[in-house]
Parts: C-alpha cells; structure tokens; sequence
C-alpha cells in the first residue's frame, strides 16, 4: 500500500518523464527481497594481470605491488605495501591508484597535459576531511615512474556492483546504502571537492557495514578530459561544457547509482 501511495504521489507532484522513471524505481523495490541472489550473472571483471607499464621489480613511488585489484577506464588500482615493509607480516596494505591516459581523453589532451592536469587536482584531496564514508586519503606521488599515484586507505569489502548483480541487496539495505553515499559526498563537496568517477564499483561496504567511497584518482575541484564511467557521467562531462560544477556532475552519478541499486537495472 505504502508503495502504491508513493507512485500516485510521483505522478501528482512530478513531470510525467520523472514520474516514469520514479514508477519503475518504486516497482523494483517492491522485487528487491524477492530477488534470488542466483539468477544475475556478475558483471563485475576483476583484472588479474600486472599492468605492462610495471617495472619488473614491481615498485613504484616507495611502494611494493602486491597484486592487480581491478582496472577501467580511469585507470587501474593496484594492492601495494611500503617497500621496507614488504616482507614484513602482517604489513598494511593501500590502494595504489594510476590514472590512465585513454581514447576519451586523448580527443581533447595530450599525455603531458593529462598528468598535468592530475597532478594539478590530486592537491585537493589535501582539503578532503576524514569520514567514515571515504577511505582515508594517504599521499600522492607526482614524480613517481614511469607514472604518477595517488595512494589511499585499502577499504575491504564487497563492492556495490557485486551486490547489485547477485540481488542481495533489500529495500532497506539499499537505502542504507546510499545514505552513507550521500554522507560521503556531502563530505567532499564540503570543501568544494567532486568525486567525478561515482559508480557502483566504486562504493565498497566495508565488512558488510558502512557503505565507503572509494577511489579518488579523478577527484578534483574542475571537470576535465577522462572524468566519469560512461552509464554515470553527466551530458556536460561529455559535451565539455566550461565552467560546469563538478559538484553537480557527482549529484548525477548519485542519480544513476541511486535508480541501480533500487531496481537492478542500468538507467541509462
């Protein structure tokens, strides 16, 4: 009943477009504790190779790579630890983050002006304040070879994208969810800081509890080349519009991933 009031509610005080896409949000909460965790294939591919770029002894800016943890468009994120402590037990262990210089950004920049440009932002994740919603932010590197990092807390969990596709997630975990990824947010917007790379993958809840924001290899006060995922990334990151907030552009992602976890379904 509640649900069926809230559709009505939609399409009174909503226009007819929004009032579609809140319909088909409210309908897929209704399915979500229904949903068998068995019937969606992930859609989750984890990289399981060393980027080649790599040098052979593994090291990179003071830090010793572990393992590969995932890749994409913006880059790959590797598993480090300090050198002097690689063979140490126990020894703890970062996110090591290596932007990538890919076709979409390649349309609009050089290399040289890409990691400019990195390196340039990467300063204002200085102003970003602990919260238990974003991984703690460690240093950045923008000297180190044969690229730069920026290395932050190693949040462990599952990722949202692996809940979203197995069905795991209920109504009520879902909006806990999302309330910790607006907590988040509102951290970083805060100091006028965007995440510009919001997505379900980049959302990890932390030992099945706090939801966590993680991954800040684009983050930065100014939209630029390389920003977003694509299902995520606002019509203005695409269309290069100057001026435009990066601050807006994260409340678009928070959008997308919003209607995701809710139905299941990609919106755009």
């Amino acid at each position: 009943q509640a649900l069926r009031e809230a559709s009505l509610a939609a399409d009174a005080a909503a226009p007819p477009a929004i009032a579609s896409i809140a319909r088909r949000a409210i309908e897929g909460i209704a399915a979500l504790p229904a949903r068998d965790a068995g019937q969606r294939a992930s859609t989750v591919r984890m990289t399981e190779a060393l980027p080649s770029w790599l040098p052979a002894r593994r090291t990179i800016g003071g830090f010793y790579v572990l393992r590969p943890l995932a890749s994409g468009g913006g880059g790959s994120v590797l598993v480090a630890v300090r050198i002097e402590e690689r063979q140490e037990e126990g020894a703890q262990r970062f996110a090591l983050k290596v932007p990538a210089y890919d076709a979409s950004a390649a349309r609009t920049v050089s290399e040289t002006e890409f990691f400019e440009m990195f390196r340039a932002e990467a300063g204002a994740l200085i102003a970003v304040p602990t919260h238990p919603n974003l991984a703690r932010f460690v240093t950045f590197d923008t000297g180190s070879k044969p690229k730069p990092i920026l290395v932050m807390e190693l949040v462990e969990g599952q990722n949202l994208e692996h809940e979203i596709a197995s069905g795991a997630l209920d109504a009520k975990r879902a909006l806990d969810v999302l309330d910790d990824v607006l907590a988040g947010l509102e951290a970083m917007h805060g100091v006028g800081v965007g995440h510009l790379d919001l997505k379900p993958s980049n959302v990890v809840l932390r030992e099945g509890h706090d939801a966590v924001l993680v991954d800040f290899g684009l983050a930065g006060r100014h939209l630029r080349p390389g920003c977003a995922t694509g299902p995520y990334g606002a019509p203005e990151m695409w269309a290069g519009s100057p001026g435009a907030s990066p601050l807006a552009a994260d409340v678009y992602a928070f959008g997308c991933v919003a209607y995701e976890a809710l139905t299941g379904e990609v919106l755009f």
